[in-house]
């Protein structure tokens, strides 16, 4: 009898075994066999094709404008008078006016003592201009010293584009606009000249010029851009800068 309940107990402890050891075999199947929400949303992630581009295709010819030539075009002559004497001077990226009273011992016209002044306006330009790019063109107008603010007259300047077709678009921080020749928006004192005949007296001025160059594609004839002109004129000269178009990347 003993022996016959210790053979059922037996049997019994091996039904238990085995299953407590089922469901946790087929779990651990399944959940490597069965895909996650995360992994199906990651599948189908992988699965998604990246949007075509819609930008057209760039036909416009490889190239870029380089400045090859620099020279002073006109220097406004001297001025002297009985008591007042006017000296105009230009380099290349600066010009700058001169004036000055010495007073007749005599008959003084603006009163027993002498005065003088000096004005500046210069210009910064990028040596390389890219086709769709912009530059950036800089002027800058100053009064050195002035001994008598008002009585000494000042200078003016400004800068033009000229050759190409189509034209740069031109755009100026002050809202300044460049296609007046006969006016220079950027001065120091009181030039009385090139639009300036009744301005306050400035001790000076800046202005940034972004210059946007335009693409050139093949139907375009190449002498509409082999060369840009850029003039840095004020009320003491002229400089002239050429760019010329190099072909190549």
């Amino acid at each position: 009898m003993k022996r016959l309940t210790a053979i059922l107990l037996a049997g019994l402890l091996m039904i238990i075994f085995w299953a407590g050891c089922g469901p946790s075999s087929s779990g651990n199947d399944r959940d490597r066999s069965t895909p996650t929400p995360t992994d199906a949303a990651g599948s189908e992630t992988g699965k998604t094709a990246e949007p075509e581009s819609t930008d057209p295709p760039d036909n416009s010819i490889k190239g870029k404008w380089v400045l090859t030539t620099e020279n002073i075009d006109r220097t406004t002559n001297e001025y002297n008078g009985l008591e007042r004497s006017a000296r105009y001077l230009v380099d290349l990226y600066e010009h700058r006016y001169e004036s000055k009273y010495t007073p007749d011992p005599v008959d003084p016209a603006d009163g027993p003592t002498p005065y003088s002044a000096a004005f500046d306006c210069s210009c910064m330009l990028p040596d390389t201009l890219y086709p769709g790019d912009t530059a950036r063109f800089t002027l800058v107008a100053t009064v050195d010293y002035d001994d008598k603010p008002g009585s000494n007259g000042g200078i003016c300047c400004s800068l033009t584009f000229f050759g190409l077709n189509p034209e740069p678009k031109i755009n100026s921080k002050k809202g300044y606009n460049y296609s007046d020749s006969m006016y220079y928006p950027v001065y120091a004192g009181c030039p009385n000249e090139y639009g300036h005949m009744n301005d306050k007296y400035e001790s000076g001025i800046n202005d940034f010029i972004d210059v946007t160059m335009p693409k050139i594609t093949a139907d375009m004839n190449p002498s509409a851009y082999s060369e840009m002109t850029v003039t840095f004129s004020s009320s003491a000269g002229d400089s002239v800068f050429v760019y010329t178009w190099v072909a190549g990347e």
